[in-house]
C-alpha cells in the first residue's frame, strides 16, 4: 500500500510541478571527485577504474570516482561515488537494485541499516544492506543516496525528495554512494569492515557532495 501510494504522490507531483524542473538551478561550489582521498587513515587506494563510454551513455553521470582501497590488515574494498549537477531531463541517480541484476547479481537478502557518522553532516542516516550472489560468489553491498542535506536508503523517497527540493531549493543534485567487498566466512566481519570503512570516508565526503 505504501509504495502505491508513494507512486501515485510523485505522478500527482510531477504533473502539478513540470514548471519548477524546468526552472534553472543554484549554482553550488563543491570540488572535483578526482580530488577525493587516496589515503583515508588506515586505508590507502590500490586501484582507480574508469566506467566505459558504453556504460557512461547510460549512466550520465557528471562526476565519479570508482576506487578500490586496502588497508594494513589486507581487507579490500571498493568505492563508488557518482554525482549528478541535476536530475533533470532523463538525467538521475540509477538505483543498484536494477544495475546490479543487470550484470548478473542475484540479491539474496536485503535490509535497511542505521549508521552514524562522526564531523559529518547530516549525523547519520539509512543505507541499504544487500548481499548479492554470482554463482559460488558472494559480495556485501552498502549504499545510500546522498545530498541537500540528507543520507537516505528508499529509492521512492528519493523521487519525492527530488520534486520537493526543485520546488523549495532550486537544486535536483545528489550522489548514489556504494561500498562492497568480498564476504568471506563470517559476515558479521565483513559488515564491520565496511562500517569502518565508511565512517573513515565520510568526514571527507562532505566537500565533493553538496548539503
Amino acid at each position: 500500500m505504501w509504495r502505491v501510494l508513494t507512486i501515485v504522490v510523485i505522478l500527482l507531483a510531477t504533473t502539478s510541478l513540470n514548471g519548477s524542473f524546468s526552472a534553472s538551478e543554484s549554482e553550488l561550489s563543491r570540488k572535483s571527485l578526482k580530488d577525493f582521498p587516496k589515503a583515508i587513515g588506515d586505508w590507502k587506494m590500490i586501484s582507480d577504474q574508469l566506467i566505459d563510454e558504453k556504460a557512461m551513455n547510460v549512466l550520465l553521470v557528471d562526476d565519479y570516482i570508482m576506487r578500490t582501497y586496502e588497508n594494513r590488515t589486507g581487507d579490500v574494498v571498493h568505492l563508488y561515488v557518482g554525482y549528478f549537477k541535476t536530475q533533470r531531463e532523463g538525467k538521475q541517480v540509477h538505483s543498484p537494485r536494477q544495475c546490479l541484476p543487470g550484470a548478473g547479481w542475484d540479491r539474496i537478502s536485503h535490509s535497511e541499516r542505521t549508521m552514524r557518522f562522526k564531523d559529518h553532516n547530516p549525523s547519520g542516516g539509512q543505507v541499504n544492506v544487500d548481499i548479492m550472489g554470482k554463482g559460488k560468489t558472494r559480495e556485501l553491498y552498502m549504499w545510500w543516496y546522498q545530498g541537500r542535506g540528507r543520507i537516505y536508503a528508499n529509492e521512492y523517497m528519493n523521487k519525492i525528495y527530488l520534486i520537493w527540493d526543485a520546488v523549495s531549493k532550486r537544486r535536483t543534485d545528489g550522489a548514489l554512494v556504494r561500498v562492497n567487498c568480498s564476504i568471506g566466512n563470517d559476515l558479521k566481519v565483513s559488515l564491520s569492515t565496511q562500517e569502518t570503512f565508511i565512517s573513515s570516508f565520510m568526514p571527507e565526503l562532505s566537500g565533493f557532495i553538496p548539503q
